[in-house]
């Protein structure tokens, strides 16, 4: 039972009303970035939207029970009333006896305006465990429950309806939470048409059309269609259909969809993952030889971007050269300089990469560099050297970082498999400046015949005034020495931050021995934001994450990276045999423990003094000798 919620983001929400003693226990708090929800045309519906949303009010209905039609009005109502107080209010439909065919129908016959949510999986109805169609829950947009239960008292119990209501819960308890006012009940018993228990997955039926085409489409098929850089499509029936076993294989071990960070260390946009439900939808449907299903339940397949994602860019850049990929064998590296002709300084508000050849490109990392040094770095970035690391780091790309004066060195992006280009916020721009060369770090891997590559970036500059400057600050362990046959070597870094940030995004980066990276930042209050923790690193896939929602990091605040390597027989990825010390170095077979932080700075200033945070961490590494 829910007997106390206190003091519920702040709001300070009450919990001392009515409890009953059969009352259900479900989750007391929804993590809503792991909680999977699509609407009833079957496109994916995010049910907290920004930090205007403080909240959501979720009704379980049912097409069928009279009841729950008595109450459409109402909750029109209320979701109408609401809606601009920054509350959404969704019904739900999770009768898996239902198509989704039968329940637009009963949408367009009871003239339904508010939107609703199709559970097809019944992952929604797992979390919330209602017991009665209709039943409430009010979330705050944290995901703290703080009401579930009955919309009114209209009914006293079935087939006894009173003739107006006096109490009303569920709209109360959503304008406590609109207006931060004090909640008196968190629990009313509801009084409606018993949910029956959850089917299993396995029990239940499970078709492509209603249960299974909705997980692909909204998870597998930005990269799985015609022309990406996956090797087969997942847009149809047949597509799924004779792959149904491996599609259960890579999601039961979590090789697909590929996504590296630990879910809920951190919220990301485009966090690509499947929920235990789903990952057991897709094991009950090939188990039952993948039944085709109904049609009329098929949702519709997403709209994709045939061209630039963003619009015609205002800058395309190219690569200048094709670079030719072999048939087979290791995976190449390529570091390309290519020209970029500016008459003066400008800001970049977006950059978009287009594989020339997505067969074959792996990733690609975008920075800037001196117009005069660009092809001197990106040839001498992929020599291999097995000299200490003073020695080996070209003598030019260290004066100019000693320096500290030139701007021309900088970090526009990067790509991955299934990323999408971003717009900076409204008045964060990049600086690209005149005389500056983008250098592509290119990863190509063998599609088994011969390929030639030649993608090009497309720039989209500023229109609006430019109040805070994108820059960006590296945390890095480059004093790297792990011994042979160690399985958990474990290093660590720290950098405190001399100038308030904004912090936008985060890319971690390490080769083949690296298993774990966790990085936290503790501000001055001592309040610990977690950053990012990836795991189970894999070389293979590497990308730049972008966070949901920007972080605020005062002056003083204390960034802290943790890295894991395993240089023992076990690790399949060692590329000793047997191990052999390991140190820093561009060479893949070498180590990096590097994370880029994409900062919004205030003051375009604030970026040399990050930059000379960045090396007194290096400094201290060498003891100050370096």
């Amino acid at each position: 039972m829910l007997r106390t919620l206190a003091a519920l983001s702040g709001l300070g929400l009450l919990c001392a009303g009515t409890t009953a003693a059969n009352e259900p226990s479900p989750e007391q708090r929804v993590d809503f970035a792991t909680l999977r929800v699509s609407d009833i045309d079957g496109r994916p519906r995010p049910l907290i939207e920004g930090d205007s949303t403080k909240g959501i009010g979720v009704v379980f209905l049912s097409t069928e029970c009279p009841i729950a039609r008595k109450y459409l009005p109402e909750i029109g109502r209320l979701a109408k009333r609401f809606a601009d107080a920054g509350l959404p209010v969704y019904g739900a439909i999770s009768d898996r006896s239902v198509s989704r065919a039968e329940a637009k129908q009963w949408q367009h016959e009871f003239q339904v305006g508010f939107p609703i949510l199709f559970d097809a999986s019944g992952e929604l109805r797992a979390r919330l465990l209602p017991t009665h169609t209709p039943e409430t829950f009010v979330f705050l947009a944290n995901g703290t429950l703080a009401y579930r239960g009955r919309i009114d008292n209209l009914f006293g119990s079935v087939g006894r309806p009173r003739r107006e209501a006096t109490k009303h819960e569920f709209r109360d308890a959503l304008q406590a939470v609109a207006g931060g006012r004090m909640l008196a009940a968190t629990y009313a018993e509801p009084v409606g048409c018993p949910v029956e228990d959850v089917p299993t997955a396995a029990s239940a039926g499970v078709t492509y059309c209603r249960d299974v085409a909705p997980i692909l489409f909204q998870n597998c098929a930005s990269c799985h269609r015609a022309g990406e850089v996956a090797p087969f499509a997942l847009t149809s029936y047949e597509d799924a259909a004779k792959r149904a076993k491996w599609l259960s294989e890579v999601t039961r071990q979590r090789l697909m969809p590929p996504w590296k960070a630990k879910l809920g260390f951190g919220h990301f946009e485009g966090e690509r993952f499947l929920t235990d439900h789903e990952i057991a939808t897709l094991a009950a449907w090939a188990d039952a030889g993948a039944p085709q299903g109904d049609i009329a339940d098929l949702p519709p397949l997403p709209k994709f971007s045939g061209g630039w994602e963003l619009g015609e860019p205002d800058l395309i850049v190219r690569m200048t050269e094709p670079v030719e990929v072999p048939a087979d064998g290791p995976d190449l590296f390529r570091h390309i300089a290519i020209p970029v002709e500016l008459a003066e300084d400008r800001y970049v508000s977006a950059i978009a990469f287009r594989a020339g050849n997505p067969l074959v490109v792996h990733h690609a990392i975008i920075t800037t560099a001196p117009a005069e040094l660009a092809d001197e770095l990106a040839e001498s970035a992929g020599m291999a050297t097995d000299q200490p690391l003073r020695q080996g780091l070209p003598r030019t790309l260290l004066q100019a970082r000693r320096s500290f004066a030139d701007q021309r060195f900088g970090v526009l992006g990067g790509w991955a498999p299934g990323s999408t280009p971003f717009r900076y916020p409204d008045g964060v721009g990049v600086a690209l400046r005149k005389g500056s060369a983008l250098i592509l770090r290119m990863h190509y891997a063998p599609s088994g015949k011969p390929e030639t590559d030649q993608s090009e970036v497309g720039i989209y500059f500023s229109r609006s005034p430019i109040s805070n400057t994108a820059g960006s600050i590296g945390l890095n362990v480059v004093n790297l020495n792990i011994p042979p046959g160690e399985s958990k070597h474990r290093v660590t870094t720290f950098l405190t931050l001399p100038v308030d940030v904004t912090l936008l995004g985060i890319g971690p980066h390490m080769h083949l021995l690296g298993r774990e990276m966790k990085v936290t930042a503790t501000k001055p209050d001592g309040t610990v934001e977690p950053l990012i923790w990836v795991r189970d690193w894999d070389w293979n896939w590497q990308g730049q994450y972008r966070f949901a929602e920007s972080i605020r990091l005062p002056r003083g605040t204390r960034l802290e990276l943790e890295a894991i390597y395993d240089n023992s027989p076990a690790n399949v990825a060692n590329p000793n045999s047997p191990p052999q010390p390991v140190h820093f170095g561009r060479n893949t077979t070498d180590e990096m423990c590097l994370c880029f932080l994409q900062v919004a700075l205030e003051d375009p200033a604030d970026q040399q003094l990050l930059r000379r945070a960045a090396m007194r961490n290096v400094f201290r590494q060498f003891g100050g000798r370096f």
